[in-house]
């Protein structure tokens, strides 16, 4: 029973982080959103672009916020960022920024969490941009990439 719970939340929890479009429930654009990276060799590419979903905080800054990106070959990569006030370098696992690589079954298949790396955010409004590294748990390695979606406003 606790599985098929599991189950269903993961399910509804993965079908509404990459259906968001800009609006008044503080979801950013996903018209030129893009992500990239090299994942162990693999050129990792968002087939379309990615989205987000969001929650601020009244000083400007980011209490909340689920940057996504899909390729076609349903390889996904999540990136969640919590009460980030700005631009700067954040450390993947330390409770402010988490990461998770989908090696298959797109945000429906089993993630592996980011255990070290590096987000460097060049900007959080009007656009979230930036750089990212880290590795896995089961040592998958996730350099070189470049994100860029709409900050929700």
């Amino acid at each position: 029973m606790r599985g098929l719970l599991v189950t269903a939340l993961l399910c509804v929890a993965a079908v509404s982080f990459h259906s968001c479009s800009k609006s008044n429930n503080n979801a950013g654009s996903t018209d030129s959103a893009y992500m990239k990276a090299s994942v162990s060799g693999y050129a990792f590419s968002t087939v379309k672009p990615g989205s987000t979903s969001a929650v601020l905080l009244p000083s400007g800054g980011i209490n909340y916020v689920n940057i996504n990106g899909l390729d076609s070959n349903g390889k996904a990569i999540q990136i969640t960022l919590i009460n980030v006030t700005g631009p700067g370098s954040y450390a993947f696992g330390t409770g402010l920024v988490t990461a998770y690589y989908f090696p298959s079954g797109g945000f429906l298949g089993n993630g592996v969490a980011a255990n070290a790396g590096t987000l460097n955010l060049t900007s959080i409004s009007p656009d979230i941009t930036g750089t990212f590294n880290f590795t896995t748990t089961d040592n998958t390695v996730v350099a070189n990439g470049v994100l860029s979606v709409k900050s929700p406003n």
